[in-house]
């Protein structure tokens, strides 16, 4: 799938940001249902799954760090934000 051009593309990635930040998703799991990024022609796509991305990998620091694991929560609900933006401006008639 092209997220680049499917909005329910940028909608599967706003839920998915969110269920993984808000603890109702596994990174990895989430990871698996995320097309790889350079499928996407999006440049915010795939740093929202770069970022995903090293929040999963980054597990044992945020399990020593509460505020690392603060700060990546905060990037992921950050990237889910500006996806959201992205999207409202792309259905907002010219």
């Amino acid at each position: 799938m092209d997220m680049s051009s499917n909005t329910s593309g940028f909608e599967e990635a706003i839920e998915i940001l969110r269920a993984v930040a808000e603890g109702h998703e596994h990174a990895q799991q989430a990871l698996e249902r995320w097309p790889a990024p350079e499928k996407s022609a999006d440049q915010l796509l795939k740093n929202a799954w770069h970022a995903l991305y090293h929040y999963m990998a980054d597990e044992d620091i945020r399990q020593r760090e509460p505020q690392y694991e603060k700060n990546q929560k905060e990037t992921l609900i950050r990237f889910a934000a500006e996806l959201d933006q992205n999207l409202r401006s792309k259905r907002t008639p010219k």
